[in-house]
């Protein structure tokens, strides 16, 4: 678990080019032309909490079977899934509602999905409780497109998901926290959300 590491001040000044931007429900999602690291969340009652998604670590969360449907939602993984989470302090538990995260189901096959239209979505998690032997997560969504999940697998060398050593992260459920700026990493790779 190399990858697995506490987040460090983090700079939130580079801007990164993004296709499209929209406002759903009273929330505002990214800029017209750029994304930044730091998000404005304005809710029905006109509150704005303003959050900084940190760019030295990230997660990544494989569902099997979970669509992530709605911009806001939960989902439940299995504790044992969470090893990375776990692994964590207290104090870096709590830095975890800041990083950027992939959500996805898991791959049909080796490095690829069966159905062309299955998506990923890139967003945060919002709230974590224990129920049993799972976590309960609610998630916030950020992506302004479709985001396709073979776009994903033919990117994970270079984005520094997977690694050329013939394994596939996205094969089975899993909560992994990686050491890297993720939106710079999709975006490097083509992925613009």
């Amino acid at each position: 678990m190399s990858n697995l590491m506490s987040p460090t001040p983090q700079n939130t000044n580079m801007p990164a080019t993004a296709q499209a931007a929209y406002t759903a429900k009273n929330q505002i999602f990214g800029d017209v032309g750029t994304v930044h690291n730091t998000i404005n969340l304005i809710s029905a009652d006109s509150m704005t909490q303003q959050i900084t998604l940190c760019t030295d670590c990230c997660s990544i969360i494989i569902v099997k079977d979970e669509r992530f449907e709605g911009q806001k939602g939960s989902f439940t993984i299995l504790k044992k899934r969470a090893t990375h989470y776990n692994l964590l302090s207290d104090v870096e538990k709590s830095k975890v509602f800041s990083y950027p995260t992939l959500f996805l189901d898991v791959n049909d096959g080796y490095r690829e999905c069966t159905n062309p239209e299955q998506q990923f979505c890139y967003g945060f998690v919002t709230a974590i409780s224990e129920q049993g032997k799972y976590y309960k997560l609610q998630y916030q969504k950020l992506s302004v497109q479709p985001l396709y999940q073979n776009d994903l697998n033919r990117n994970s060398l270079e984005i520094g998901l997977n690694k050329n050593d013939g394994n596939d992260i996205f094969v089975k459920s899993a909560w992994l926290i990686m050491k890297m700026d993720l939106r710079k990493a999709l975006i490097n790779a083509g992925i613009h959300f």
